[in-house]
């Protein structure tokens, strides 16, 4: 899930909880997501930062409200690193972006 609260630049990803709560797996700034089921990817300026991409990957078959983030997320890595693992992992594509904070 997409989350940010009063500010629609804060936006991280966070595992839904369901009941008005969530768990943050990445933090601001993230602009692009991708998901196939097995995986979600993620990109990042951090601390707003647009000359900085980070990457993430999060297995989604492995994320629960339990999960530690050590355990379910990869990154943040850089895009060599991240384009390694696409190959490896055969990640899903970016196909959710918010162009205003590209």
């Amino acid at each position: 899930m997409l989350l940010w609260i009063d500010d629609p630049k804060a936006v991280t990803l966070s595992y839904d909880l369901g009941n008005g709560g969530s768990i943050p797996r990445v933090t601001e700034q993230v602009f692009a997501v991708g998901y196939d089921g097995r995986y979600v990817v993620a990109k990042q300026h951090p601390n707003r930062d647009k000359k900085i991409t980070n990457y993430f990957i999060i297995n989604a078959q492995k994320d629960s409200k339990m999960a530690d983030n050590r355990d379910v997320v990869i990154g943040p890595l850089n895009e060599r690193e991240f384009q390694e693992k696409v190959k490896e992992l055969n990640l899903p594509p970016f196909t959710k972006a918010l162009e205003s904070l590209k």
